[in-house]
């Protein structure tokens, strides 16, 4: 059925395409204090005029669109090169076309593109992708309150693959992993927890890690000991890093 009215509205169903889901943040808040029915008739004009701004946006006719609630809109977009860098600049230079919209109405949103899955069934799992890599994005920004990303569904591959995980497994796997409770201990020390995860996007390195947290490297180390202290587990080893972040992943998403 999706297929035969697909075709029917002039779209090309055989072209690949990927799941652009965009949230909008304060377009739901009351505008003034007229009566609730006046106020709502005004929120679906103003959703109406973001959607219209959203389309010219992606103004490729084989862009497919719908939204799911009141503020979250949903792209199928057509692509015609499979290169991630180029696809999230396409799609970031499209959203940031319409900003004009979102300084309008004083709007935040976060954006996520699911991977690229050949035919119907694809095109489901790239929007399954998609949702859940906004789910864990919201989760992420919630601790810095930053918004106005785009977020490839691959760049949070690892969170995905774990909230895919069933819980009973993510338990027997921490337990596993923590051989007492002194090493728990490290989850609520949140300069400890800051620290490892500016080590690890820093790719282990010290110098460029102490720099971003605007200490210096004698410092860090001194962070770093500690953790091998409570944990057991040495951040400047790979495999001993691993297991660490997977650690700071299950805790900080609730995963288990």
């Amino acid at each position: 059925m999706f297929l035969a009215k697909g075709t029917v509205l002039g779209f090309d169903m055989k072209i690949p395409r990927v799941a652009v889901v965009l949230k909008i943040y304060g377009l739901n808040e009351k505008i003034n204090d007229l009566p609730a029915r006046e106020d709502e008739l005004k929120l679906q004009k103003r959703r109406e005029k973001i959607l219209d701004r959203i389309k010219q946006a992606f103004s490729n006719p084989q862009n497919m669109f719908s939204y799911s609630g009141s503020n979250i809109f949903i792209i199928f977009y057509a692509i015609k090169i499979l290169d991630n860098v180029k696809l999230k600049k396409e799609i970031w230079n499209s959203i940031f076309s319409a900003k004009d919209i979102f300084e309008k109405y004083n709007l935040t949103f976060l954006a996520t593109v699911g991977s690229f899955y050949p035919g119907l069934s694809g095109l489901k799992k790239s929007y399954d992708e998609a949702v859940k890599a906004l789910e864990i994005q919201e989760q992420i920004k919630k601790a810095d309150k930053e918004k106005g990303t785009i977020t490839l569904a691959q760049d949070v591959s690892l969170e995905i693959l774990l909230a895919n995980i069933p819980q009973d497994m993510l338990h027997r796997f921490k337990k596993l992993l923590l051989s007492h409770n002194q090493q728990l201990i490290i989850m609520n020390q949140e300069k400890l927890v800051e620290t490892l995860k500016t080590f690890f996007k820093s790719d282990l390195n010290i110098s460029t890690a102490a720099e971003k947290l605007g200490v210096t490297r004698n410092t860090l180390s001194s962070r770093l000991d500690k953790v091998k202290e409570l944990t057991g587990y040495d951040p400047r080893k790979f495999f001993d890093a691993v297991k660490l972040e997977l650690l700071i992943l299950i805790e900080e998403f609730r995963l288990s």
